[in-house]
């Protein structure tokens, strides 16, 4: 059984499966871009999925097939989508249950009232009618994590281009802070990407991009585009933690590996990885053709400045 990303063509599944255990379908086919699907072979068995707001996410539509129930499913599915909501910036995840207020609380949420809801998840359809005013609702916090007690991990955001750019430049290649803000705001907005900063005392210390990567020719896997710890703080189990989060994402999203690529001049990360129970593969060659006239200057870029 895979959990995965779901795709517009699993939406009837999804809807016949929350129908059967009389749960509300109302808005359902607005959220495939939210959703997160098990998948026994190729039948959903299972869904979670996220409304996004201004203040917070809703999480709703969590439903096990009764064949699968007992298998922990439902735990994996809804690990799976508080990460998504921990990807996609949200501070707080709310929910509505008639029947589970007992199977929630294991992941950390807690009951409160209506008033407690900010208005603009109180705005949604499962608020406003899907539910039962009967309906328990719930909140979780989602808390940063922290390292030796001074260093918060979290999702980047694109006001701080200028401190990625900086590392970026520690890495041996060069990209202006607008540059970065763009990329980064495109990159914020995929579910198979993530990227999070390590903070210190306000200041950006290091950062880590992941991404799905698939191939015709093997499973999908979690792949580290980018690793950076700042010079001045290395040494201080960020980079570990950073990797943990890689880490604890591809578990969410139900992928079973992770990847990671270095420059063969980089013999200390190199030790710093195998360190941490990472395999070295192979040793690859990697080629660039310009295609147009812009191509020779991107490829001249894509060699990095190693020091020694």
């Amino acid at each position: 059984m895979v959990i995965e990303p779901a795709t517009s063509g699993d939406l009837p599944e999804v809807r016949t499966l929350l129908e059967r255990h009389h749960l509300p379908i109302d808005g359902v086919d607005e959220l495939a871009q939210t959703m997160i699907v098990a998948r026994n072979d190729t039948h959903v068995v299972g869904a979670a999925a996220l409304e996004l707001y201004a203040d917070g996410a809703l999480l709703r539509s969590v439903v096990v097939d009764a064949a699968m129930q007992g298998k922990r499913v439902g735990h994996r599915l809804t690990e799976a989508a508080l990460e998504m909501a921990h990807q996609h910036g949200a501070r707080t995840v709310f929910l509505m249950t008639t029947t589970a207020d007992r199977f929630f609380p294991k992941f950390g949420f807690e009951r409160i009232t209506r008033a407690d809801v900010p208005a603009s998840v109180q705005a949604s359809i499962e608020f406003r009618s899907a539910c039962p005013a009967s309906a328990i609702v719930m909140r979780k916090r989602l808390a940063t994590t922290m390292v030796r007690g001074e260093i918060s991990i979290r999702a980047a955001e694109t006001t701080e281009a200028q401190a990625i750019a900086r590392l970026l430049g520690q890495l041996g290649y060069d990209a202006t802070p607008a540059d970065i803000a763009s990329r980064l705001a495109r990159i914020l907005t995929r579910r198979d990407h993530r990227f999070v900063i390590a903070e210190a005392e306000g200041q950006v210390v290091g950062w880590i991009h992941a991404s799905v990567s698939e191939h015709i020719d093997s499973a999908a896997c979690v792949l580290i585009e980018g690793l950076v710890v700042d010079r001045e703080h290395r040494g201080r189990g960020i980079g570990r933690v950073l990797l943990d989060d890689a880490e604890a994402w591809a578990r969410a999203i139900g992928c079973s590996l992770v990847r990671l690529r270095s420059t063969d001049a980089r013999t200390e990360a190199h030790q710093f990885y195998q360190h941490l129970g990472y395999t070295k593969v192979k040793t690859q060659h990697s080629f660039a053709k310009a295609v147009d006239s812009g191509g020779e200057r991107l490829i001249a870029r894509l060699v990095p400045r190693v020091e020694h």
